[in-house]
């Protein structure tokens, strides 16, 4: 831009000269003129190359409320992705008002997310659950319902498809009543809708009169809502698909959004190509084919969302286990093997390096057979006793037949390793005495499902779980390390 003005500022001086060879002004004001427009053009480009280069991912469909059962790293991720709109199916808003209000504390906005394919006629059912948002909305003054999300998916009614015009006629008048009620008790409304509802204003199936009238209710669908979300399940189309909707929104000034899926295949209602799911990462692929919607289509209330919540859920482990597959991979060249020099000390299956006169190191088993193991607090050997502080580095790695691991309390330190590649590892009982230190990878690549059992103090339970929580342990999401249970 600077450079622009600069041009500019030339064309003046060379102006100047060309005044002293007898040029015209109009000549001067041309040149002038084609930098301004230069100008515009570059500035143009830089908003578009600003907006074309966002993380998009404005709304997040969530029909089970048990997807939000921990919602803090949900809000995490959501601020991660840039979201700030959830549509959230709820059946008894007052349940919700503490999340409610967590959500907009972090500037998330919510609609409630209904739908039944009946109601496309039924504008009853609808406005009676805006009385309930209403209410809620009374009550409570803050973690405010914003509006509602319709997906009513008419089409899979015998009843519509037998006549469909009709039914589009039916569904717009039943939106515009919704909407115009929603809009006196001060709530917004959100309408979900297929790609394909435009295809029954082009058809030759359909008479011209027939098409006309289509168009007409296919407007009016879009007129009534403050915004349209259109369900975007073509990924090799996604641009093309969306072209008619947008020139509507356009037209009357509506938001629009387009949805992706990141479902499962589950049969012809949701083809595999129709999903995000199976690409290598799904969340880059839908982006980058949201980028090239928005490069198409520079309307400025252009939004993108995702459907739905649950299966980005599954995305992120997906993802996060294969980083760890790959992180296995780089560490293989460097693994550390089980330290088993020095005294060596064998009692009853597990094997132990002496440290020093008190103390000794567990460095793993006796016997490669074993499937249970229990690390003592101390162990006996020829009339002399030993504390059992260490878990060995890579002591028991590899070892997939061990299944359950009880690890005493005079246990300080379980080394890098320890427990890497136990597969078969499923339950793990932790006998707190101090403050226990955990080495890089010790429960690496155990069993997804493994359950710690803590036993101790509840703030040595609590602090314990963070340190198995990082990390470097080889933490999973989908371990269970509960903290009240077990005393």
């Amino acid at each position: 831009m600077f450079k622009c003005l600069l041009f500019i500022s030339s064309f003046v001086l060379i102006g100047g000269k060309m005044i002293k060879r007898k040029e015209t002004y109009k000549a001067i004001a041309g040149k002038i003129m084609i930098c301004l427009l230069l100008l515009g053009f570059l500035q143009r480009e830089t908003l578009r190359a600003q907006e074309t280069s966002k993380v998009f991912g404005d709304s997040v469909y969530c029909w089970y409320e048990s997807d939000l059962d921990d919602p803090d790293p949900v809000i995490t991720r959501f601020r991660q992705l840039q979201v700030t709109d959830l549509y959230l199916n709820m059946s008894v808003p007052e349940d919700h008002a503490e999340l409610l209000g967590k959500l907009e504390a972090d500037g998330i906005v919510t609609y409630d997310l209904k739908g039944q394919p009946e109601w496309y006629a039924k504008p009853e059912a609808v406005t009676e659950r805006i009385d309930e948002l209403h209410m809620y909305n009374e009550a409570h003054e803050s973690g405010k319902i914003t509006g509602i999300t319709l997906d009513i998916e008419p089409y899979v009614m015998d009843g519509f498809n037998e006549a469909p015009v009709l039914g589009m006629e039916q569904l717009a008048e039943t939106f515009e009543t919704i909407y115009a009620y929603a809009g006196e008790k001060g709530l917004k409304v959100v309408l979900a809708i297929p790609y394909w509802y435009d295809e029954y204003t082009t058809s030759e199936e359909y008479t011209a009169k027939e098409r006309k009238r289509a168009a007409e209710a296919f407007a009016k669908i879009v007129k009534n809502c403050d915004r349209i979300s259109v369900m975007n399940y073509t990924r090799s189309n996604m641009t093309k698909h969306i072209k008619e909707e947008i020139g509507l929104a356009a037209e009357f000034g509506k938001e629009i959004e387009s949805t992706a899926e990141f479902g499962m295949h589950s049969g012809k209602d949701n083809p595999r190509e129709d999903t995000f799911y199976y690409e290598k990462d799904p969340l880059a692929a839908a982006h980058d084919a949201w980028r090239e919607i928005r490069t198409e289509y520079s309307y400025e209330k252009l939004h993108f969302a995702y459907h739905h919540l649950g299966m980005l859920l599954k995305i992120d482990q997906r993802m996060e286990e294969s980083q760890e597959e790959e992180h296995k991979e780089q560490e293989a060249d460097t693994f550390v093997p089980a330290d088993r020099s020095g005294t060596i000390l064998t009692c009853g299956s597990l094997c132990y390096r002496l440290e020093n006169d008190h103390e000794v190191v567990c460095t793993g088993v006796a016997d490669e057979n074993v499937r249970s193991v229990s690390i003592p607090q101390s162990i006996s050997v020829n009339g002399n006793e030993y504390a059992v502080t260490k878990i060995g580095t890579s002591a028991f790695a590899g070892k997939k037949k061990i299944f359950k691991v009880v690890i005493g309390k005079n246990i300080t330190v379980i080394e890098a390793n320890a427990f890497y590649g136990c597969k078969g590892l499923k339950k793990i009982r932790i006998r707190i005495g101090k403050p226990k230190r955990i080495g890089r990878h010790a429960f690496q690549g155990i069993a997804k499902k493994a359950v710690f059992r803590l036993e101790g103090t509840l703030k040595a339970k609590k602090n314990l779980k963070k340190v198995l929580q990082k990390k470097k342990t080889g933490f999973r999401k989908t371990w269970r390390i509960p903290v009240k249970k077990y005393r």
